[in-house]
């Protein structure tokens, strides 16, 4: 499982704590800590070929009960083929 994480998108200016693999149903999962700019948050991170037929609400309704994800979060698609769900925000000061 990951190997399908090998080409997450890296963000300079953040910092990953932690990123741990896991799996709801058949979807791989990855859950990463991580501090950007004072603030901490977590992301599960999820390859977009596994729910691309999903909305950004359906995915929402599908793993957030699943994660214990509550709002506030973002919900983010990339070209690099990962849905982000942003979440868990802090102050990391």
């Amino acid at each position: 499982m990951n190997e399908i994480f090998n080409d997450v998108p890296k963000d300079p200016d953040t910092t990953v704590l932690a990123s741990i693999p896991t799996k709801l149903d058949d979807i791989d999962i990855l859950i990463q800590g991580w501090y950007w700019e004072g603030i901490t948050g977590k992301s599960a991170v999820i390859p977009e070929e596994q729910v691309s037929k999903l909305t950004d609400e359906e995915l929402i309704s599908y793993v957030a009960p699943r994660m214990l994800i509550t709002e506030p979060y973002t919900v983010s698609r990339n070209r690099d083929g990962y849905a982000f769900i942003n979440y868990g925000f802090g102050g990391g000061d």
